[in-house]
């Protein structure tokens, strides 16, 4: 037994180290110094923040800047933040957080395999979890997607190894984590009451010690609800005005049409989202495992009844997994917004349960080998376009699917290359939307924004009448903050709330988000911005109508323009600003 336990204890090693090693390769060569996403730039500006606010105060500097008033949840800005306290702000050691979250899941997996089934369960679910490209791909991403899987896979892993709570040490764990799932991503808010569920159900489906447990469980759930009051309680009213409005309001409808739950169409919607993130090949994974449950389910129906199939249901430790995964589908599913990998914190529990259910399916020599020779093809689709973007095999691959239309068999892209692609991007190599060079040369169209801003004064309120890609208020926001510890006041415009009018404009920028920018930028670039899309012609009606006038323009990495505009007012901070603008070259070049 301790030879079989040291050598699955070693599998599981072999497998973090080549994650580790395969991702810390390519975040170095793919992401440094080259294009963020504009979530990421806003993240990694947090960040920088927090990071600032330990260097000048310690600990209580740390709290105050996470306390502050936000709707982005604190703990991936906050542990990128203590990190720079070893290296100082590099953005690229902000990726370590990602990247050690992923190392993280693929342990919680681990140990969830072996507290449902065995240990060859939970090192064949590690193992697909490590190749999975959902994975894969966010941990090369600077995100909340895997810190917060990382939270809900330890949850689920503390709630099986309590003992339905009679273990106090493990509830205690199984409430840590329940309190940092809002901390870790707002929206996982929607996925606590299917775990909260589970966990009460687990407890009570057994009468021995009954009472006893339940309290242990109410310790573990006020243990939670003080973690995620912590900082909910002062950010709450925001949080949940922002999750409202992105989930069910009007920011919604940017992420597609509203569709009955009880639809088809949705839970096909769905299935093509599950594809969009883990590919074809993982998806079969989990329909296999759907597919054995029903089988097993019917099959233990069929031979002791419907009673004595719910009392072992109950009695199992599968049971508060399949309420989690079974609840946090129909919460996605509630919404238009399945958002940036939202799906991620489902992936591992899903993949647990399809492994276990599929080895119950039967214990012959054929099916077994069968099964061992379909995960190791699938890890191999998984893994092997991943390892470098130079590789034939790292470019998209996609078949027909019927129903489903087309479906990813593999893509070696991590998010930012699909991201780039989406904003319009192109170049010779599908595989990479943008090459290195121009990749560098719009990160420093950010930084010469930076630089000219901080010449015209640091503290000049400037506003961005465009939603580029990759050259917006984000990224010359993190920009500043790298370099001078501080950023400007910077407002994007948002045309849901303006309706890309030339009144909703001019409402923006005289009483709105910007009516106290000095400066406004606007691009002519219409083709690599965000949908809905920003008008420039009706922009610069509205900004010559609001008082602003033209004085000069920057030339952009893809020979669009950036023009600046300057407020017509008394106010001494934009009079200033006027000053020091005088003299600058007309167009300069990054």
């Amino acid at each position: 037994m301790r030879g079989n336990r040291i050598s699955y204890t070693l599998g599981l090693l072999g497998i973090l180290l080549v994650f580790l090693v395969i991702n810390a390769r390519w975040i170095w060569v793919f992401r440094h110094g080259q294009p963020l996403d504009i979530d990421e730039a806003g993240y990694l500006g947090i960040s920088i923040v927090d990071y600032y606010g330990f260097l000048h105060d310690g600990i209580r500097g740390l709290l105050e800047a996470i306390w502050a008033p936000s709707v982005q949840a604190p703990l991936t800005t906050a542990l990128a933040g203590l990190f720079y306290c070893v290296t100082g702000p590099h953005v690229i050691v902000g990726f370590a957080v990602p990247l050690l979250s992923g190392a993280a899941i693929i342990a919680a997996t681990y140990f969830l395999g072996c507290s449902l089934g065995s240990r060859q369960v939970g090192l064949v679910s590690a193992a697909l979890v490590a190749s999975c490209p959902i994975i894969i791909t966010y941990s090369r991403s600077f995100t909340f997607a895997l810190p917060t899987t990382a939270v809900v896979t330890m949850a689920l892993v503390a709630l099986l190894r309590s003992d339905r709570f009679r273990l106090f040490s493990w509830a205690s764990v199984f409430g840590v984590c329940l309190g940092l799932m809002p901390l870790a991503r707002t929206m996982t808010i929607a996925f606590v009451p299917g775990i909260i569920l589970g966990a009460v159900i687990y407890t009570i489906s057994e009468p021995a010690d009954r009472r006893q447990r339940l309290l242990v469980l109410a310790f573990s759930l006020l243990l939670a609800l003080a973690i995620a009051a912590s900082w909910l309680g002062p950010n709450g009213r925001y949080v949940f005005h922002y999750l409202l409005s992105f989930g069910y309001g009007n920011h919604a409808a940017e992420y597609g049409p509203s569709q009955s739950m009880f639809s088809l169409a949705k839970w096909l919607l769905m299935a093509r989202i599950i594809i969009t993130y883990v590919y074809l090949p993982y998806f079969l994974v989990l329909l296999a495992g759907v597919l054995s449950m029903l089988l097993l389910a019917g099959r233990s129906i069929a031979q002791d009844g419907v009673n004595a199939f719910f009392r072992t249901l109950a009695s199992t430790p599968s049971l508060p997994i399949i309420i989690y995964v079974a609840s946090a589908m129909v919460a996605l599913a509630s919404s238009q917004n399945t958002g940036d990998a939202f799906l991620a914190p489902i992936v591992p529990a899903a993949i647990v349960l399809s492994v276990w259910s599929c080895r119950k399916m039967s214990s012959s020599r054929v099916y077994r080998f069968a099964q061992a020779s379909a995960v190791i093809f699938v890890m191999i689709l998984g893994v092997t376009p991943s390892l470098d973007l130079n590789l034939s095999i790292a470019r998209p691959w996609s078949v027909h699917v019927p129903v489903l239309g087309s479906s990813t068999v593999t893509d070696g892209r991590a998010e930012i290359e699909t991201y780039e692609a989406n904003g319009g991007f192109t170049s010779d190599d599908p595989a990479e939307p943008i090459n290195p060079v121009t990749g560098r040369a719009w990160v420093d169209f950010s930084a010469l924004t930076s630089a000219e801003i901080r010449k015209m004064g640091g503290d000049t309120p400037v506003a961005f009448g465009f939603r580029h890609y990759l050259y917006n208020m984000n990224t010359v926001g993190l920009l500043q903050l790298i370099k001078n510890g501080r950023e400007s006041s910077l407002t994007m415009v948002d045309p849901i709330v303006t309706g890309d009018t030339i009144l909703g404009d001019l409402a923006w920028l005289t009483n709105g988000d910007a009516a106290q920018a000095c400066l406004l930028l606007t691009s002519d670039d219409e083709a690599r911005q965000f949908l809905p899309l920003v008008t420039n012609g009706r922009m610069v009606d509205a900004a010559m109508q609001a008082g602003f006038k033209s004085i000069t323009r920057w030339a952009m990495p893809d020979g669009h323009y950036v023009t600046v505009w300057k407020r017509q007012t008394n106010e001494p901070s934009c009079q200033t600003t006027a000053d020091r603008m005088a003299g600058y070259p007309t167009s300069p070049s990054p």
